[in-house]
């Protein structure tokens, strides 16, 4: 809850005389929107963020989608010879679903 809070501005009239003036303010005074973006930005940029587009899993090798999954810690049950197709698919399942638990940091691709 954000607590109303009043502040004093002092102003200077047109006659050249000091005037205070009381005001409320009862709402923040740095909106929402611009806090959640630079949160955001901020955890993009330590790599707690990974977002990638369907565009990004379609140009993968085989190798770097295994690369990701044991960076990931995740393990996999499917052979080397399972179809690609599937191991990008559990790869955007993993990412995307991910919950940190832990303190661990997830490096990006």
């Amino acid at each position: 809850m954000i607590v109303p809070q009043t502040y004093k501005k002092v102003v200077l009239t047109e006659d050249g005389t000091i005037k205070t003036k009381r005001f409320t303010v009862s709402g923040r005074k740095i909106p929402l929107s611009d806090i959640r973006e630079r949160t955001l930005k901020q955890h993009e940029k330590l790599g707690l963020m990974c977002v990638h587009t369907d565009e990004d899993y379609a140009a993968m090798t085989k190798e770097q989608v295994y690369e990701r999954i044991a960076q990931l810690n995740e393990s996999t049950n499917c052979p080397e010879t399972a179809n690609l197709d599937d191991l990008k698919n559990y790869l955007k399942h993993v990412e995307r679903t991910r919950h940190l638990w832990s303190g661990q940091t997830i490096q990006p691709f």
